[in-house]
């Protein structure tokens, strides 16, 4: 029987291919690229409310200039005859103030006048000379064309219109970013840098059509350590767009971190969010930006032609509080904010201020992201920033409040509240269009070593390459002897007992 010579490199080879197990090398390598396509709007809701429109329309603001208040003076010649001698007028003759609002006058000629109602609602009596204070004024209490004479000199005359001001209404505005974040592997050994960019275009999406209002694009840099997930650079880390939206955040409440960070407090740990370190399960946690978010479920995710369907974990994170102040019991106990804390009545007293408490607030913050179970790849993002405040201004009785045009303020008769709302809602959309990955093997390197640095996939295949072939090749030499013992038994005519090892062999 001819004996079938193998090449020791052909047995250790194929018995490599035979035992060795069936694990990839990992998906993420230099040039591996990921396309998203990013969906993001804002919804913002104003309003200010009081049950006495003018109060409203003085705190909360209106579409017309309005005047509190008016002066009035009174000039002659000292003469004023013949009738109707021009020197002797009230200056001006029309004004025009808004509902409890006050005209005052004041005579700085040399002859007694008086300021008389048509209708009788009011009459004083004009000192010549007279630049003493307070000076003859008067509240008018509804909305109206008032005229008035002088009792002394009838063709002096003068007009008061009274007109009731409308508060501005609740606004809604809505702002939409959408366009593609682009990110690809420019440097891999322990770290992964990528380079990211964008592409986005902002609208306002309250005009009919949409408007757009401008275009960015940027490049920046992301360092990911691989065993850890850690960011040594966030980059344009698609959800710190959560905090950095180009949105007009109009109003006292601004959500995100700041700036930078009080000396004493080093800035916070960010993790990737392009990527987990699989295979994840139902309970696993999982870093996300600054945050320890969970795997809360699974569910298949249409990633739309080209990529397809893909089953996928949801890992999830959710954080709501809400506060509010109850009703204080004295102005001093909540600061206000008025441009005349304490204004002056024109008597030896001063008045009382407006009080201040937040009524209600709340902020909730949602991520959902889903990961692929074969991949670990980030394949889309849903995430929500809600941000709600109510604010109350007591004004009590004998306060006073002041509009954003001209006047003296007006006094406020019978205490009145006036409430503030304003929520934001803000929505982000980030999900996978395309990418160089294999979406059916893991994105990341194998797990570390003691030493906390990736084994090389290379150097693991070569160590499982000898190991396994080293004993295949034992086995292969107790094959090729147990196969020259039967033939040389066959040409001997001898039975065969048994394959025996020599006994040096142990």
């Amino acid at each position: 029987m001819r004996i079938i010579r193998f090449s020791p490199f052909l047995i250790i080879f194929l018995a490599a291919l035979t035992v060795s197990p069936a694990t990839a090398a990992p998906s993420l390598g230099l040039g591996s690229t990921a396309s998203y396509e990013l969906n993001a709007t804002l919804t913002r809701f104003d309003n200010c409310t009081s049950t006495n429109l003018t109060i409203a329309a003085l705190a909360c603001g209106t579409t017309l200039p309005i005047q509190t208040g008016a002066f009035v003076s009174t000039n002659d010649d000292g003469r004023c005859s013949p009738a109707p001698d021009p020197a002797c007028q009230f200056s001006p003759i029309n004004v025009t103030i808004i509902v409890s609002g006050t005209v005052s006058w004041r005579n700085f000629g040399s002859l007694t006048h008086t300021v008389t109602s048509d209708t009788g609602a009011f009459d004083f009596t004009l000192p010549r000379n007279n630049f003493t204070f307070p000076s003859p004024q008067f509240t008018f209490k509804s909305a109206g064309n008032f005229s008035y004479h002088c009792n002394f000199h009838p063709w002096m005359k003068g007009e008061v219109d009274v007109v009731q001001p409308t508060p501005l209404p609740a606004t809604i505005q809505s702002y939409s970013l959408n366009g593609p974040v682009n990110w690809n592997i420019v440097g891999l050994d322990d770290k992964a840098q990528l380079e990211v960019s964008n592409k986005l275009t902002f609208y306002n999406s309250s005009a009919t059509p949409p408007e757009r209002l401008y275009n960015q694009s940027s490049v920046t840099g992301e360092t990911v350590e691989l065993s850890t997930r850690k960011e040594s650079s966030p980059g344009l880390n698609p959800l710190t767009f959560l905090y950095s939206l180009p949105f007009p955040n109009q109003g006292p409440f601004q959500f995100g971190p700041g700036f930078g960070y009080p000396y004493f407090y080093p800035p916070p740990e960010y993790y990737t969010v392009w990527w987990v370190n699989g295979p994840l399960k139902l309970g696993s946690t999982v870093e996300i930006l600054t945050v320890q978010a969970a795997v809360r479920g699974a569910n298949s995710v249409n990633l739309g032609t080209g990529l397809g369907p893909h089953d996928a974990w949801t890992v999830s994170f959710e954080n709501r509080d809400a506060f509010n102040q109850t009703k204080p019991s004295s102005q001093f106990s909540y600061y206000c904010y008025n441009r005349f804390p304490y204004p002056y009545s024109g008597i030896a007293v001063f008045n009382q201020g407006p009080i201040c408490y937040t009524s209600g607030s709340s902020n909730v913050l949602s991520l959902k992201l889903d990961y692929g179970k074969q991949s670990d790849l980030l394949f889309n993002v849903d995430a929500t920033i809600d941000t709600y405040t109510q604010t109350t201004t007591l004004y009590p009785a004998g306060s006073f409040i002041y509009g954003q045009f001209y006047g003296p303020g007006i006094v406020v008769s019978s205490p009145v509240n006036v409430v503030r709302t304003s929520r934001s809602t803000t929505s982000v959309n980030l999900k996978l269009a395309s990418t160089s990955l294999d979406l059916s093997s893991r994105t990341i390197p194998p797990p570390t070593t003691d030493a906390g640095n990736p084994t090389s996939n290379t150097i693991r295949s070569i160590a499982a390459l000898w190991m396994y072939g080293a004993v295949s090749a034992f086995a292969a030499g107790l094959v090729g002897a147990g196969v020259w013992v039967v033939s040389r038994a066959r040409r001997k005519n001898q039975p065969v007992q048994g394959f025996q090892p020599p006994p040096n062999a142990a």
